[in-house]
């Protein structure tokens, strides 16, 4: 029993949507700029293994009682996005093994329960890394916005691609949709807290997929359904304004007393 709870949690530490939680979580109360960028990357990393899988030969997964493509694992993947991050970012000794040893729980449990492959293990954080090390490497010299605005057309790009091409077969339709509206409405909400404005690509990226939604036969139902994720991420940004312009006047005034 000790055993199957610690697979058990290892497994949820890997959990996109665990990742997505805590990244959030940390995106309000601390003050890392690249958190913004880590969590929409998390999500975007979503549509990258959806094309990955749907592009490479189609492995079966190790247990014949899930459907799917085994290679590379969504969720050592989608994980490693953030863990890879925390790795890199931090000189702390506690900090650098932390990660490390979360994914590679969170790997051997995946191997252990017939989920995956160990090479979808390993290949999975390599992935991811180079993912993130090519998003802050080639962006380094673009501003805050222009970034936000890359990420934005890319996810508007690969939904249209994974969809128009029929590429995505071998994960959840409602998954993706619910990811692009995610990263749509975190989008949209910094654009408010930080009264910036939608630049070309931005509204090149919103007017692409605004009109291949309407040649989508299920468009309006995705839209109707899955619309209740840009409130949830709306709240984000405006969550992190509020908390800081609190905490900065209780600051003010013990220094001012």
């Amino acid at each position: 029993m000790p055993f199957d709870c610690f697979i058990h949690g290892c497994l949820n530490l890997i959990e996109p949507y665990t990742v997505e939680v805590l990244v959030s979580v940390l995106y309000i109360f601390l003050k890392e700029k690249d958190l913004k960028y880590i969590l929409l990357l998390v999500m975007l990393t979503r549509f990258l293994n959806a094309l990955l899988k749907s592009v490479l030969p189609f492995i079966p997964l190790p247990n014949p009682m899930l459907e799917g493509s085994a290679f590379p694992s969504g969720h050592m993947q989608i994980s490693s996005v953030f863990y890879i991050w925390l790795l890199f970012r931090y000189k702390s000794s506690l900090l650098k093994s932390l990660p490390m040893a979360i994914l590679f729980c969170g790997g051997y449990a995946q191997v252990y329960c017939s989920f995956h492959y160990t090479i979808d293990i390993v290949a999975a954080p390599l992935i991811s890394a180079f993912v993130v090390f090519s998003f802050f490497r080639f962006t380094r010299k673009l501003t805050e916005n222009e970034r936000l605005s890359i990420i934005l057309a890319m996810s508007t790009f690969l939904v249209i691609i994974l969809y128009k091409v029929g590429l995505a077969c071998y994960t959840k339709d409602e998954y993706l949709i619910k990811t692009y509206y995610k990263i749509l409405g975190f989008s949209i909400a910094h654009m408010l807290c930080s009264h910036r404005k939608f630049s070309v690509l931005d509204c090149f990226a919103l007017g692409l997929f605004c009109a291949y939604s309407l040649l989508l036969k299920e468009a309006k139902i995705y839209i109707l359904n899955q619309m209740y994720w840009i409130p949830t991420l709306l709240s984000l940004p405006m969550l992190k304004l509020l908390f800081f312009r609190l905490f900065f006047k209780n600051e003010k005034r013990k220094l001012q007393s």
